[in-house]
Order: C-alpha cells, then structure tokens, then sequence
C-alpha cells in the first residue's frame, strides 16, 4: 500500500482542502475482518443488532486479529 500521495492527490487536498478516501486497511486485511464478521454472524444467528450493529470494531479489534470475538460484547 502507497503511502504518499500522488501530484494528482496533493493537488484535488489543495483545491478542496481534504483527501478522500484514504484506504487504512489493505484488501487483504478487507477481506480477513469481513470473513469474521460473517462467521461471527452464522455463529450467533445473524446479522449483528442492535448498539454492536454500529460498533462493530468493539467485536473485532484490530489488534487482536487471532482472538475470536465474544458471543457477548462488553458483558464478559
């Protein structure tokens, strides 16, 4: 993954002011979270509801890649 910006980047930031998007994860890690998340979702019944349903990170950290996620989210 580029870490600098290109002319073409650095110019539109100038122009605009801000930069977007900007990936932070690599396809990869994309695909590693998103198989979690779906199998944290076949485990539990579901897609995720409720408050965890938009904080997922809570469920998977990222840096906790290994640890599986908690059948109960901030009651263990």
């Amino acid at each position: 993954m580029t870490r600098l910006l290109s002319e073409d980047q650095v110019a539109s930031y100038r122009e605009r002011g801000y930069h977007f998007p900007v990936n932070a994860l690599s396809e990869s890690e994309v695909a590693e979270f998103r198989g979690k998340l779906e199998d944290y979702e076949a485990r539990t019944g579901g897609p995720i509801k409720g408050e965890m349903r938009h904080r997922s990170h809570v469920l998977f950290p990222l840096d906790q890649r290994d640890d599986p996620p908690s059948e109960n989210p901030g009651f263990d």
